[in-house]
């Protein structure tokens, strides 16, 4: 008998040699026409690696079905992108970065450069972020606190994601510079399920961490922070690395006023920078990726253009 809902696997009844038997078999198994339709999709569209991974076993057939609509999906929007916005121009034919009336700026290159060139000392009154936190990566954060110990206003903050198993590394490299950053907070991110497994310390992760540091004594805060913001799963089309918006929401309101100015060095899908344009603050963005400036674009026309 055929399993259908999960991969595929050979049975004693019936041995799937190849995935172009999947159709036949699940029809005479008496599986539904959408499970069917899922297989057609992923024989005709999915990579030899992914359909692999399924016959195999090792992907479960609506994973790998939700994968591929996810690229379909991601392409599309991009596609669609790929004009100005009628009253709201970011960019121009050739992804030219343009200042418009939004106040959105968004930049090709490591942030490094880019900040040191394109962002004048004492200008920024927020930093939000996501870098990347591997273990070859974590170094990255002394030149985050670097950057903004030069780049951030008196009073200003850097929030930045992190992952709990590199904590104590985190903030050897954000304190390694001498800076005039001061840790003030952690915020927890309630997430939401499915949950993720750190195999190697054997956790079920089901919150996140933001970091906050303040230049100089105190920040410039309107208002009280909560330090427990309930998220929302991103649905990461635009991105692998996408986060949800409401932890941005939450700070960005918060810890700016309109018209003060948002920086985001890891500009990942934007999701920083919607938030930011949204609640009327000026915004800067930097990715390595040029692919990410794509995903900025579709990322607003999604949610700015539909907004109004």
């Amino acid at each position: 008998m055929v399993t259908v809902g999960r991969a595929i696997r050979p049975s004693s009844q019936a041995t799937v040699r190849t995935l172009a038997l999947w159709s036949p078999l699940a029809k005479d198994s008496g599986a539904s026409a959408r499970q069917v339709s899922k297989m057609e999709t992923i024989l005709e569209k999915g990579s030899e690696g992914e359909k692999s991974r399924v016959r195999n076993g090792k992907t479960r057939i609506d994973k790998a079905y939700k994968r591929i609509k996810n690229v379909e999906r991601r392409t599309m929007l991009i596609e669609e992108a790929k004009y100005n916005l009628e009253t709201k121009s970011l960019f121009d034919a050739n992804n030219v970065i343009l200042e418009n009336k939004l106040g959105c700026k968004l930049f090709h290159g490591d942030f490094r450069d880019v900040a040191q060139q394109k962002i004048p000392d004492n200008s920024v009154d927020l930093i939000f972020t996501d870098p990347p936190y591997d273990k070859e990566s974590l170094s990255i954060y002394a030149d985050l606190a670097k950057m903004a110990n030069r780049v951030l206003k008196d009073g200003g903050s850097l929030v930045t994601y992190i992952s709990q198993y590199a904590l104590p590394d985190i903030l050897d490299q954000i304190r390694s510079n001498g800076n005039d950053l001061h840790y003030w907070w952690e915020v927890c991110i309630a997430l939401e399920g499915p949950f993720a497994r750190h195999w190697q310390r054997q956790v079920v992760v089901k919150w996140k961490g933001l970091l906050w540091f303040v230049k100089g004594n105190r920040p410039q805060l309107p208002d009280y922070l909560s330090d427990l913001v309930f998220s929302q799963r991103a649905d990461k089309i635009l991105h692998s690395w996408q986060q949800g918006s409401a932890e941005a929401d939450h700070v960005i309101k918060i810890l700016t006023v309109e018209n003060q100015t948002v920086l985001d060095p890891f500009l990942g899908a934007g999701t920083t920078a919607v938030s930011a344009i949204k609640h009327q603050r000026r915004f800067i963005g930097i990715d390595t990726d040029p692919k990410a400036l794509s995903s900025v674009r579709a990322n607003m026309k999604l949610n700015l253009a539909s907004a109004e």
